[in-house]
């Protein structure tokens, strides 16, 4: 009997959706509206914002759905409706972490790669003003009243 038990779990295949390690997998405390990341992206500060997002998507094992490496699944297929689950999950992670401004512009995208792309192209590069800000910031920096682990955090974030 222990033999035929042992047998039969290990022919057990697991649904994706099911099982942990899958890209598939929604934990049941998982929600759409989470805010995923303390940051709430307002235009600015784009890369602090992206880190933070590109961090805890990987750790919940969903990057391939903002990075584009799992592509979409054919009609019919058996992870066809799990892709779809997973990505609606990562595109509403994506709207609760922005200013409602943002979120409307990116609000009718199909998929969380499209959000992805679209938010790097706006945001992703900094402007030339951006670059001469903070080159002026770097040089002027001069903080007397602050201790030397304090200076040195500040002047690592500029």
């Amino acid at each position: 009997m222990a033999q035929q038990l042992d047998s039969r779990q290990t022919n057990t295949i697991i649904e994706p959706a099911q099982n942990p390690s899958s890209v598939y997998y929604l934990h049941p405390s998982n929600s759409a509206s989470s805010k995923l990341v303390s940051i709430v992206f307002d235009g600015t500060c784009y890369i602090d914002w992206k880190r933070s997002m590109i961090t805890i998507l990987d750790a919940k094992n969903k990057i391939s759905f903002t990075d584009g490496s799992l592509p979409k699944p054919a009609v019919g297929s058996s992870d066809e409706r799990a892709w779809h689950r997973c990505n609606n999950m990562v595109t509403g992670w994506i709207i609760a972490s922005l200013e409602r401004h943002i979120a409307k512009s990116i609000m009718y995208f199909k998929t969380a790669f499209e959000i992805w792309k679209d938010l790097e192209a706006r945001f992703g590069n900094p402007s030339t003003s951006q670059i001469y800000r903070l080159q002026q910031l770097i040089t002027v920096f001069q903080e007397p009243n602050m201790s030397v682990a304090e200076y040195f955090t500040r002047g690592k974030s500029l």
